[in-house]
């Protein structure tokens, strides 16, 4: 069944980002994109950022959208920054500086920016009472951050206990996540989140009406302190998307729990399951992607699975049905390293550098110069773009950089997100710095 994009770019966009960072040596080694903006860092630690800025969320100090990448002056990652150093929210940015201090702009109806405040940033600035930050994540109205003695702190929206701090008080500033230590990575979905220990095992906290929390029941109450799941050991990663998780185990097999409605877990059933399980025919995974309705998966031997809500080809197996429960071959694709999940659409990129799309592409999504329709069930590549090194995608958007640091977008333009020189969509890629106007008008049509 249809779903609003309105609602996937309201929250679920925040949990797009960098489904693949590129290598250190990359000229551009991460992208990330909120619900209407976009950031990329760059090899020098400098910010560029574009689109939407009605919340400050471009850190550029004025509220003022821009079609064109800016500088942030306000902050410089250093030289050569980590893997991870970018966290985007659907309207707030977190960064990670190589001093371990993390700095946060943008929306903060919720007090998510962490500075003890209520509204909108537009400037970049510390977040005090954290330090050496090893790595963050941004929930629908929370925020999420791990330090290296391995404990998890929160902050913002806590309505049904997101924040792990045994209330359901909104918080301004960081607090320690009860329970919590040896964490190496954390996940923040729409109203709960999720830890990973460096043992293996997995935490969740928070609202649990899908079985989100994974602890064999569902229910409206607020879950306050964090609870390990049983049945999960040895996980090396873990995704979350509005009300489903996935975990890559370190055997190359995938579990998942939660929400189930468009077969996103991948057991055969469109069934919530209360407990993680375990994603039948999957083996030899090297990395995952969590869409909002549907997933994928990719082999060690380069090949990408799919499964989940296909109404527009987005799993690439040849068919438009309405959904796979089960995960399904994409056709045609080998040596991929990387993929990402939009809206309607997927993304692939190939170690050879090339990028392949399926699905949606009423406003260009798949770069083919031209906008319709209809459900494209098979990849094809997205012409005049090679030697990609980062590639995201969010909503309805694609955006890549090259080993040349040469910034790419394509699809939905409406807020200036893929860059150019007017907020038209377009349909094949075009330089974000605007050195080309091809575009495309689209009609809009259902509940976006």
């Amino acid at each position: 069944m249809p779903h609003p994009r309105r609602f996937f770019l309201g929250f679920v966009a925040c949990l797009l980002v960098a489904l693949w960072a590129g290598p250190l040596s990359a000229a551009i080694p991460q992208v990330v994109a909120g619900a209407g903006h976009a950031l990329a860092l760059k090899q020098d630690g400098g910010l560029l950022a574009w689109g939407d800025d009605g919340k400050g969320q471009l850190g550029l100090d004025r509220q003022l959208s821009v079609v064109t990448p800016q500088q942030i002056l306000s902050i410089k990652l250093g030289l050569q920054p980590p893997q991870g150093a970018l966290a985007a929210g659907s309207f707030h940015v977190l960064a990670r500086l190589p001093d371990g201090s993390l700095w946060s702009w943008g929306n903060n109806a919720n007090g998510q920016l962490g500075d003890g405040s209520i509204g909108s940033r537009s400037k970049p600035a510390a977040i005090q009472g954290i330090d050496n930050v090893t790595t963050m994540a941004c929930g629908g109205y929370h925020s999420l951050a791990v330090m290296a003695n391995g404990t998890v702190w929160s902050w913002g929206n806590n309505n049904h206990g997101q924040l792990g701090d045994d209330t359901t008080t909104q918080q301004f500033h960081p607090i320690q996540v009860m329970y919590t230590s040896d964490v190496i990575a954390v996940a923040a979905g729409y109203q709960h989140s999720l830890a990973l220990k460096s043992d293996g095992t997995v935490w969740a906290w928070g609202l649990n009406d899908h079985g989100q929390l994974g602890q064999g029941s569902a229910d409206n109450d607020s879950h306050t302190v964090p609870r390990q799941l049983t049945g999960l050991a040895h996980v090396k990663g873990i995704v979350t998307r509005r009300n489903h998780n996935l975990a890559l185990m370190a055997n190359g097999t995938v579990w998942a729990w939660g929400d189930n409605h468009n077969g996103q877990l991948g057991d055969g059933t469109t069934t919530d399951q209360y407990n993680p399980v375990q994603i039948s025919g999957l083996s030899d995974i090297v990395a995952v992607a969590n869409g909002s309705y549907h997933s994928l998966a990719v082999k060690a031997n380069g090949t990408v699975w799919s499964w989940g809500n296909n109404q527009y080809g987005q799993l690439g197996d040849g068919t438009s049905s309405n959904q796979k429960n089960s995960p399904a071959q994409v056709i045609g694709l080998i040596d991929v390293v990387a993929v990402a999940a939009g809206w309607g659409h997927s993304l692939a990129l190939k170690k050879d550098g090339t990028v392949w799309a399926w699905g949606m592409n009423d406003m260009g999504q798949l770069g083919q110069g031209s906008a319709d329709e209809s459900a494209h069930t098979a990849p094809v590549r997205v012409p005049t773009i090679n030697d990609v090194t980062t590639l995201t995608s969010a909503g309805d958007s694609g955006l890549v950089a090259d080993k040349n640091g040469m910034l790419w977008g394509w699809g939905d333009n409406s807020n200036g997100q893929i860059g150019g020189t007017q907020q038209l969509s377009r349909s094949v890629p075009n330089s974000v710095l605007g050195l080309t106007d091809l575009t495309i008008r689209y009609r809009k049509t259902g509940n976006r």
